[in-house]
Formats: structure tokens, C-alpha cells, sequence
């Protein structure tokens, strides 16, 4: 069973992800299909409620989406964002 830091961090991570797949203009559907081994359930699972997706998974996801791994544990706070920024 995860500990509570573990699944904070995963959480985190979880919305950060979510925040950069947005702001590069990906659906879920359209970002599983370009990561080997990603489903569009699991990446929905993922964002909703930090289940786990590898840090190999993440840093290949972060590499598509052109963006820094490091920006997934970047402690940003209760921020709202839409689409449209």
C-alpha cells in the first residue's frame, strides 16, 4: 500500500500532466495513441486519482509533449485553468 507522500506526489504529478497534455492541445484519446504501451483508460485513471504510471512512462510522455519531467513535481497550488488560458 502506497504511503500518503506517495500518493500527494503522484496526484501532483497527475495534474501537472494534465495542465501540459491541455496547454499542447492533446486529448487523452490523441496523447495514448502516440505513447507505446499507454491506454487512453489508463492515462484517464492517471489524472483522475494519481494511479500509477511509471517514471520511464512519464519521462516518455513529458518527451513527446516537448516539456521538462522535472515540471511534474512543481508544487503549484489549488490553480483553476482551462483551455483557452
Amino acid at each position: 500500500m502506497k504511503n500518503h507522500m506517495e500518493i500527494r506526489k503522484n496526484f501532483n504529478r497527475a495534474r501537472q500532466l494534465k495542465l501540459v497534455r491541455i496547454y499542447r492541445g492533446y486529448t487523452q484519446t490523441e496523447l495514448a495513441k502516440n505513447i507505446k504501451g499507454l491506454s487512453q483508460s489508463n492515462l484517464s485513471r492517471f489524472e483522475k486519482f494519481g494511479d500509477n504510471i511509471s517514471d520511464e512512462k512519464l519521462i516518455e510522455i513529458m518527451r513527446f509533449l516537448e516539456w521538462p519531467f522535472k515540471f511534474l513535481d512543481v508544487k503549484m497550488g489549488n490553480i483553476e485553468f482551462s483551455k483557452t488560458f
